[in-house]
Parts: structure tokens; sequence; C-alpha cells
């Protein structure tokens, strides 16, 4: 980590990510505010926790009172909710060579740390953890090879000037946008090159005094991703490029179930409209699922009526969530699934997640999510594949 503030690593994290995994996270984390609390972790011990979501994990800063250092590989993720992680920007000038021309110009950046006190991890093939930028930046075009990148703009991205700064909007899942303060000479320089070159990186906190060599090194990392923004005027003017189009059809219906405490995502196998007792749904659904060596219903979140009931099957370890609805009892095999809001505090945050768990387990990409029969205090939507 950039600074030497006590932090506690339990031995788990460290046997998990290896030495060069907890040196390269950590170089990627800044204390801001705890993730657990919401509150400074400047002057305190802290405690890094790594959640293992399956497709990937989350690193994150927490004070060592609030929690303790852990690698949480248990399914289930504990969430205190409302928005904790902080994001730094800034807007440096550097001198660019434009790859297609070969002209050199100022180049107005604008450097972007989407989140300090918490990264993404991901493996590489050779089972390497490694700090890796959400994938809503790659989604809309960004690159690594920023040494080489032409003006030609990124998707899903714009930039507009306001009277004393720029905001970037990404405009894909999560939609977001980042107000940063700019002078007269910046936005004119933006203005006169009609956008700005993007920098999104966990490389370093924008908040730090930098120099035109700091970016250069920056740009070579691969915690960073780099593309051309336009502004949003010149964006209108340009043709969109096409939509991709629909994968086929298999016809099994995915539930994506949230609420404040549940988060979960799979294949629905049955819905049963009758008004049966809880028992008796229960038993409905073993006939569904067809599975003799289940542990056992319980309540899966203290008994919340919104999250219904789990159960899983000791042999294949197949997990399973029943649920009552307005219009009858429903039945899936989750996928994934987290106590809490587990980091998608949003409809979108949640199709996000679930997306890549539907397509890192069943490979399945292109899902639809729409509105459908949900719990009292829950959010419920659905997807044909």
């Amino acid at each position: 980590m950039p600074n030497q503030q006590e932090v506690a690593i339990s031995k788990h994290i460290v046997k998990r990510l290896g030495e060069r995994g907890v040196e390269e996270t950590m170089a990627s984390l800044f204390p801001v505010d705890c993730q657990t609390c919401n509150r400074s972790l400047a002057g305190t011990t802290m405690a890094l926790v790594v959640t293992d979501m399956m497709v990937f994990a989350r690193a994150a800063l927490h004070h060592r009172r609030c929690h303790k250092s852990e690698w949480n590989d248990s399914g289930m993720v504990s969430s205190a909710g409302g928005a904790t992680l902080s994001h730094r920007m800034r807007t440096p000038m550097l001198p660019w060579t434009n790859a297609s021309t070969g002209e050199v110009v100022m180049q107005p950046m604008y450097l972007l740390n989407p989140g300090l006190e918490a990264v993404f991890l991901e493996r590489d093939a050779d089972e390497q953890w490694h700090v890796k930028l959400p994938t809503q930046f790659t989604a809309a075009g960004l690159v690594h090879d920023a040494r080489q990148l032409s003006e030609r703009p990124v998707q899903e991205a714009t930039v507009r000037l306001a009277d004393d700064g720029v905001a970037l909007t990404m405009e894909n899942l999560p939609p977001q946008t980042y107000v940063c303060d700019a002078d007269e000479a910046y936005r004119e320089q933006v203005r006169a090159r009609g956008g700005v070159m993007l920098i999104v990186t966990h490389a370093l906190n924008p908040d730090t005094m930098l120099h035109g060599d700091d970016l250069l090194q920056v740009l070579d990392d691969h915690r960073t991703l780099a593309g051309w923004v336009p502004l949003a005027e010149v964006r209108e003017k340009q043709p969109r490029q096409p939509a991709p189009s629909n994968p086929a059809k298999t016809g099994t219906t995915y539930l994506l179930h949230r609420s404040p405490r549940h988060l979960a995502v799979g294949p629905l196998l049955g819905h049963n409209p009758a008004a049966l007792s809880p028992e008796q749904a229960q038993q409905w659904a073993e006939q569904v699922i067809g599975c003799e060596t289940m542990i056992g219903w319980d309540s899966t979140i203290g008994g919340e009526p919104a999250s219904g009931w789990f159960n899983i099957d000791f042999l294949s370890v197949a997990q399973y969530v029943l649920m009552q609805y307005p219009d009858g009892w429903r039945v899936l095999r989750t996928l994934s699934r987290v106590a809490g809001a587990g980091g998608a505090e949003t409809d979108t945050e949640a199709k996000v997640w679930a997306d890549k768990v539907v397509k890192f387990k069943d490979q399945v990409t292109g899902l639809q999510w729409t509105p459908g029969p949900t719990p009292d205090g829950a959010i419920t939507l659905y997807a044909v594949a």
C-alpha cells in the first residue's frame, strides 16, 4: 500500500493470494473510508477483507474494529449497504503522440481511480490473482495498450463541459457520472481536441502530486485502461455502432432476486400457483429438484420472508432457493447468492453482477432482464436465455 498505515492481513489471504498477489492488492488500495461503517480510516488500524464471489473476488479495507481480516469463500457476503467506496479524478495535460499521424500535441487527460478502498481481483491462467478494473470500462472500449491509441472514440462514454469543470459519463451499466474541476485552459483544449483521453487506473490516487513521468509509467501498468472519450456534441454527430445480434434462445428462464438483505441469481426450476403452506411448498420443491441427498430447508436470511428457504445437495453441492410470490411458489437453482446487497445497491448493478455469474457458470450471455412477480420487500427480475 502506498502508505505505511498498519493493516491486518490474515494468513488465509496470504495463502490464497500469495506474496505477489498481496503486494499488488495492497499497492492498489488507498485508505479513505471504512467499507463497513463509512468513517475515515485515517490514523486507524485497518483490516484487509477478501470476498470470493466465485466469478471474481473483491478486496476491501475496513477498520479492524469493524471487521476482522479474512478470506470469505462461504458464498455469503455481509454488506452494510450505502455508498462507501471513494473515487478520485484529476485533469492533467500531457504531451501525446497521435498513433495515427505521429503528431505530438498537448492532450487533455481525465485521470480516474474508480475505487480507492476496494478493488476486484481475477485469476489468470496460472491461478495467480491480479487486480482488475470493473468490466464496465473494458465493455465501453477502453484498452491496456494506451501508447498505441488513436483518437477513435470508445463506446458508451461522453464528456460535457461546465463553467468550472468537466463531467465524464459512463453510459453503459452501471451508468455513472464523474465530475472534476478544470481550469479554463484545460477546457479550451477539450473544446479544441473534441474530447479527452480517459485514463482509468488502480495504480495511483489522483489526489497525489503527479509528474508527466508518473502518468507515463501508469500507462504501462496492467491496472490501467485508457481510451479517447469525445465531447457529447461531437458524439451526437457520429454514427452509432450497430447493436450485436441476440444469441440463440434456449428457453431457460433466469431469476434475479434482490432485497436489502439478499441477492441471488439462477435458473428457474418450477412455479406452483397453489396456496401451499411452507412445508407443502418444500415437499413440492424437492419433487421438482428430484434429489434425495438434500441437507434440509433453512431460512436464507434470518427468517426474512422475502428471502425464502435455502437447501443444498451434499453430494453435488448444488444450491437451491424456494420463495413465495404473489402468484405462488418458485424454486430456483442458485448459481450464486450473497447476504446483503453484495455491492449491488441498484437494479443496474445487480444486473451486471448477475450477467457475470450466468456467463461464468452457464456460458449464457445477452440476457434482457425485466420486472415480474416479486415478494414484498424485494425486487425480482426475469430473463429468458
